[in-house]
């Protein structure tokens, strides 16, 4: 196999001829490199833009908690037997509650219902 053969040409130029096969092999070490660092960039993209989703998730998540944090501190058990009323039926007008501790409604099945069990 021939690797390179130089011919003498006018004054002191030489030109090299590579054996084909060597070119190929060149070509192909070429388009190798060239793929490796496409498939470089592109996993660097995708964990630049994963990152990106994850500092979106968290701040959202964050909001979240702070919206949590203010609704709970301003719910009272009137409000919550306010709602509790309206859930009932759009239709009544006047409802007399209890005044004090006792109270007539089920709040934590209001917030945590279970399902009924069918005739």
């Amino acid at each position: 196999m021939e690797v390179a053969r130089s011919t003498r040409t006018r004054g002191e130029v030489h030109l090299v001829r590579l054996d084909p096969t060597l070119g190929r092999e060149i070509q192909k070490k070429i388009q190798a490199d060239q793929a490796v660092a496409q498939a470089q960039g592109q996993a660097d993209s995708n964990v630049k833009l994963a990152e990106g989703q994850a500092a979106a998730t968290i701040a959202l998540a964050n909001g979240q908690a702070t919206a949590n944090k203010a609704l709970a501190a301003s719910l009272s058990d009137q409000i919550l037997q306010y709602q509790y009323i309206q859930k009932l039926t759009d239709k009544i007008q006047v409802m007399l509650v209890p005044s004090g501790n006792a109270s007539i409604f089920d709040l934590k099945g209001l917030l945590n219902p279970t399902p009924s069990s069918g005739p």
